[in-house]
């Protein structure tokens, strides 16, 4: 990558600090027994709840298949026994961009595309409700502060998956803007790493998968980068070995 120089020396304006986090779950005091209160409930719970059965499965251990699977057609397939629309509400979800928003409309354009009546009759068995649920964070600083985009992919390297998915998938869904992350490194000079960052990070793949791609790729350039140092310290060295012994055979005069 032709910025791993500057992943290795770039500073940003300001240190970056990753943040080791809590997540209290609780729950929400509601909950949906068939599509037609699914989709009310679409509609009108808050964006934290939303996020929390869409996106933090991605938080889940990684189980090495497909992906992680969303509480909302997790439930309509195997509760609701629906695997057409569980199939349409899965891929409506790993579709949308990154915003509560648009997450929002294409779960209800996917419910709404079904008659009402329709809607009502599929229901969950008696005790299959789905319990919807809310969360709050509790941050605790790492004592890690990050001047460069070098010293930041170390910091991370230790920390644990909910820091990777509070910066990277939690930040990028309900805070407005850009990534805060994102663009700490492309102030750090590592524009290519803002890229990975920001596209493993909407990729909808588990924690544990983004983590092991992004450090992966990290690790790499690191080693590529050395390797090129080492190159260049190899050449000097044989040069300047080389005139020496020219000067001593009498083959360079100065």
């Amino acid at each position: 990558m032709t910025d791993a120089g500057a992943v290795l020396t770039g500073a940003a304006r300001a240190p970056f600090e990753p943040e080791a986090v809590v997540y209290l779950v609780q729950p929400a005091r509601r909950n949906v027994a068939d599509l037609d209160q699914l989709l009310d409930a679409v509609r009108t719970v808050d964006g934290a709840t939303l996020f929390l059965h869409t996106q933090m499965p991605r938080l889940r251990p990684d189980t090495g298949d497909d992906g992680p699977v969303d509480d909302l057609s997790g439930w309509v397939r195997g509760v609701v026994q629906d695997v057409t629309t569980a199939e349409r509400l899965a891929f409506a979800i790993a579709a949308a961009r990154p915003e509560i928003d648009d997450v929002r409309a294409r779960l209800v354009e996917v419910l709404e595309s079904i008659p009402q009546k329709t809607r009502a009759e599929q229901a969950a068995p008696e005790g299959g409700r789905l319990e919807l649920l809310r969360f709050e964070v509790v941050r605790v600083p790492t004592g890690m502060p990050a001047t460069t985009a070098d010293e930041l992919f170390e910091a991370l390297s230790r920390c644990d998956r909910t820091t990777w998915f509070h910066h990277l998938i939690e930040e990028a869904w309900l805070l407005p803007g850009p990534i805060p992350v994102v663009e700490w490194l492309k102030a750090a000079g590592a524009p290519r790493y803002a890229e990975l960052v920001e596209r493993e990070a909407a990729s909808g793949r588990s924690v544990d998968g983004l983590r092991s791609r992004i450090l992966q790729r990290w690790r790499r350039s690191g080693i590529a980068t050395r390797l090129a140092s080492g190159d260049r310290n190899a050449r000097d060295s044989r040069e300047v070995a080389g005139r020496l012994a020219r000067r001593i055979s009498g083959g360079d005069r100065p």
